[in-house]
This record gives structure tokens, sequence and C-alpha cells, in this order.
């Protein structure tokens, strides 16, 4: 089974929003048999719910985040996870400096993970780009985090995630290994 990791800062806004869109969209499109779906945060608090308004927007669109609980991203999840999507470059420059040489024996080399590894990181709008580069590449972006703000704000934040998972969706599947499994669903 292949494993995605979404991240985010607390886990309450983005990631289980994002998290809810790709679960659905694998059991929609019967692959949630291969490829699973997890969320985390790097400032998370643990057990905290989803944000009330995005339990709301998700809702509307038959995605429960009832269950959701909060929790702080584990180093052992980039051994195992095959594609870490970030909402941020912060993010991004969060995960290259756990998997720096330099950052001494809590880093995750120390733990089994080798710093060329960092190819499976990615920030979530690089699934609209061809590049896998993150530095140097202006079609990159970050989704702000709506935390603390209107339902308006969080409902613009949910627009774009999901306008980026349906522009980029087969190269999510790609970087997955799933390809062949998304072209026999049509």
């Amino acid at each position: 089974m292949k494993e995605i990791v979404v991240i985010c800062s607390g886990n309450t806004c983005r990631s289980p929003m994002a998290e809810g869109l790709i679960r659905a969209r694998l059991a929609n499109e019967q692959l949630a048999d291969k490829i699973q779906v997890a969320s985390a945060g790097v400032d998370a608090t643990k057990g905290e719910p989803a944000s009330q308004h995005g339990i709301d927007l998700l809702a509307a669109r038959g995605i429960s985040l009832h269950a959701h609980r909060s929790r702080r991203l584990q180093l052992a999840e980039f051994k195992d996870a095959d594609l870490v999507l970030v909402m941020t470059s912060v993010h991004y420059n969060n995960v290259r400096a756990l998997a720096s040489p330099e950052m001494g024996s809590n880093n995750i080399v120390d733990k089994g993970l080798e710093p060329a590894q960092m190819h499976k990181v990615l920030l979530f709008s690089q699934l609209l780009s061809a590049s896998s580069k993150h530095d140097g590449d202006a079609s990159l972006f970050d989704i702000a985090d709506p935390y603390g703000q209107s339902k308006e704000v969080y409902l613009a934040t949910l627009l774009q995630l999901e306008e980026i998972l349906a522009g980029g969706w087969s190269r999510l599947l790609a970087l997955c290994g799933e390809q062949e499994f998304h072209s026999s669903v049509k």
C-alpha cells in the first residue's frame, strides 16, 4: 500500500481538508485499498478537532472530518511515506532542515531517512507543476492558513485545494506509482 502524508502547521485546517478531499477521491476511484492518506502538523497540539469551518465545508461535499484529531508530524512518517505534501515553503524548509546531516542526532538521517529522499516532499501546489524542484519554480505558491478566519476564507482555501487536486490528480497518482490504476478506473 502506498502512503501520502499531508502537512500543515497545526493539523486542524488545511491538511485535514486536503486529506479528506484526497481520501474521498481515492474512494470514488476505487483506489482506497491501494493508497492511504494521513495528515499531520509541524506545530500541532495532539488531539484537537478539525476546525468547525472545515468540518462544515467538507460536510457539504459529503466528506466527514468529525473523527479527525490533530497530531504532530513524526519522523518515522518520512521513511514510510511515498509522497509528502506540504502547504508552504516554510513547511518544506522545516522538513529539509530535519533531513539535513548537520542537524545532529535528532535528524531524520539518524532515523533512517537520507537527504536524497527529499524528492518525495513537494509543495501541494507542485502537483500542478511538471517540475520536482522546489527552488526557482515561479509557478509554485503557498496555501495560506485560514486558521481563526471567516468561513469565506476557509472556503477560498478549500476551493484552492480542490483546484490543485483537479489539475494535479494524475501527477499525484504517478508520484505514488499508481498511474496504471487511474487510467483503468475511468
